[in-house]
Order: structure tokens, then C-alpha cells, then sequence
């Protein structure tokens, strides 16, 4: 997980940082922090990572892209 895929993996669930943040219980600064380029430890990457992929964005695992998985694959 990085910022920018994080930032375009909400774009396209149209989802606010605030949003994100009560989702996956990342707090809303420490969110923004990151997307803003900070670091962010392995744990609360994976709670982002893990409420994309719930809903529907699949984050590819070679680090470069994303993409929106069928209904039935969910």
C-alpha cells in the first residue's frame, strides 16, 4: 500500500479520508499523514488494504495498479 493507490483506490469508491478512516480504524490524521507521504506501519496498511479489497478494489500485488473486481468475485 502507498499513498497514491491508497488516494486512487478511494477516488474510485469515491470515498472521503474520513470515510476510510471510520471503515478501516485508521485514524483520520495518521490517514491523511500518510497520503500526504509519512510513513505508515505494516498493521494499518493492512486494515486500508483490507476494507478496499471488501469492497470490491483488488490492490495488484506487483505494487502498480488496482482494479475493480466482478460482483460475483466478491
Amino acid at each position: 500500500m502507498t499513498p497514491a493507490r491508497s488516494k486512487a483506490a478511494r477516488a474510485v469508491l469515491r470515498w472521503t479520508t474520513r470515510e476510510l478512516s471510520s471503515r478501516s480504524g485508521v485514524a483520520l490524521h495518521t490517514l491523511s499523514k500518510f497520503e500526504d507521504g509519512d510513513h505508515l506501519n505494516r498493521e494499518p496498511r493492512e486494515r486500508l488494504r483490507a476494507e478496499f479489497e471488501a469492497a470490491g478494489v483488488e490492490l495488484h500485488r506487483d505494487g502498480y495498479g488496482l482494479s475493480l473486481a466482478a460482483i460475483g468475485d466478491r
